[in-house]
């Protein structure tokens, strides 16, 4: 029995094209999943680097102010939430096409976490953004001991409304709260921040398009949740910066809170970097055997064709034998 040529060929044909398919999923699945942590961003590190710190300081200076306007006007607290709101968008705005415009350690944790950034960027990122809050709070200290006599305020007295604490009976604008209050306030707050900014980065590290206004709203809800407690504190480099001059200016007590405000946003990082990681696999995983099941539908529809072609290919030689038989007869 020898099997017809063209039904050979159309066998051939569905078996390269079942290979092709399966070779273009296989290639999507992986350039989606592989994709270069941080190739999306500018590739000069220390640009990254300057960007940082220049966003940093930008951030922390503007939040800074606001905040001490809130003290000489006697404004609601509240109003630094709109303060924040407009100090993100705007250095985001400006940086986030360069580094991504991260301007919080947390942030930049779950980044790396996810493959977004790698560790030494991260780490890099890190200190670039401690020195911008740093240095936001030197220029603001600067500011407020050239401020007129006649104000009466003392820079100690600027220094508790403007840095980060709780339980602090002194500051007129925040309740007295306990340690595990702190951190459960600072933790959804963080929590808030790192979900939104995450949520607006690509995979290579990019800012989406809506990175800005979604990471504003998050510090600006965040803003909201802390403020009356902490003063804020979803933010390490800013909690460094201010908690440092505050020493200097005398303030009591500031030092000692600031562990608080470094590792409950870091664990935050880390909670929304690792449920990200989670998902992420998940997806995969569903991916992957949505793939072997496309896979495994063409083998069988190439068996079931190439069993018909082996039928049509017996019938076609059944009835040629039949023929030939009744011309010897």
């Amino acid at each position: 029995m020898t099997i017809d040529t063209s039904s050979a060929k159309k066998v051939s044909s569905l078996e390269d094209a079942a290979d092709s398919e399966e070779e273009e999923l296989i290639s999507e699945e992986a350039e989606k999943y592989a994709a270069d942590s941080g190739s999306g961003l500018a590739a000069n590190r220390w640009l990254r680097m300057l960007t940082e710190f220049i966003g940093t300081f930008l951030v922390v200076f503007l939040v800074l102010g606001g905040s001490a306007w809130t003290l000489l006007t006697g404004l609601s607290p509240v109003y630094v939430a709109f303060i924040a709101f407009v100090s993100y968008a705007v250095a985001a705005l400006i940086f986030q096409g360069i580094s991504g415009a991260h301007f919080n350690p947390a942030i930049s944790l779950a980044a790396a976490l996810t493959g977004r950034l790698n560790w030494l960027d991260a780490l890099l990122y890190a200190i670039a953004q401690v020195l911008g809050g740093f240095a936001a709070s030197a220029v603001m200290m600067g500011l407020i001991r050239n401020l007129p006599a006649t104000l009466s305020i003392k820079p100690a007295q600027w220094w508790e409304v403007l840095s980060n604490g709780f339980n602090a009976p002194d500051v007129s604008d925040r309740l007295q709260v306990g340690l595990m209050f702190a951190v459960i306030v600072v933790l959804i707050g963080t929590l808030i921040v790192v979900a939104a900014a995450m949520s607006a980065l690509h995979e290579d590290g990019r800012a989406s398009r809506r990175y800005a206004w979604t990471t504003a709203l998050g510090y600006a809800a965040a803003m909201l949740v802390t403020v009356f407690f902490t003063g804020g504190g979803v933010n390490p480099a800013r909690a460094t910066g201010s908690a440092i001059v505050a020493s200097i200016e005398g303030v009591e007590g500031v030092g000692a809170d600031l562990w608080v405000f470094w590792i409950v946003p870091l664990l935050a990082g880390a909670i929304v970097g690792l449920i990200m990681v989670i998902v992420s696999a998940v997806r995969a995983n569903k991916k992957s055997t949505n793939i072997a099941e496309e896979i495994e539908e063409i083998e069988d529809e190439k068996a079931k064709d190439f069993e018909e072609a082996v039928r049509d290919n017996v019938r076609s030689s059944s009835k040629k034998n039949a023929a030939e038989k009744d011309l010897l007869d």
